[in-house]
């Protein structure tokens, strides 16, 4: 990002971390440790977790040239309308993530009551230290 070095105090990311392809939810959470003042904070939500490592596709949006990880189980579904959607497992989590930058990782269950929404999601709150 273009900005100097502890420029922001606040970020966030909604519907957006899971789309990140190849290596560039690393990358991100590098650049983020970077442009965050410390004390400053990230929000990630919702936060796709899920028991192996994973990429949700449809192959009506996947174009040719999509490359998907190669130790992710990769899903398909006709009624997910993205080329790509990461879900972490715990392992991924800690190496692509947490292990990549020195935020501080608080992962969260969110219950929710919206008709329309799933019961519960996970959301992350990232802390770069004081």
């Amino acid at each position: 990002m273009p900005v100097a070095d502890g420029f922001a105090t606040k970020m966030a990311l909604h519907c957006s971390l899971e789309h990140f392809e190849k290596d560039s939810d690393i990358r991100f959470m590098q650049e983020a440790n970077r442009v965050l003042r410390k004390g400053g904070k990230l929000c990630v939500v919702p936060l796709y977790l899920f028991q192996s490592y994973a990429v949700l596709t449809n192959p009506l949006f996947a174009k040719r040239n999509t490359q998907f990880d190669r130790d992710a189980v990769i899903y398909s579904s006709k009624n997910w309308y993205n080329r790509h959607g990461r879900f972490y497992d715990a392992a991924h989590l800690g190496s692509r993530i947490r292990d990549r930058c020195s935020l501080k990782m608080t992962v969260y269950v969110v219950n929710c009551d919206i008709p329309s929404w799933k019961d519960q999601f996970f959301a992350a709150l990232f802390e770069k230290e004081s």
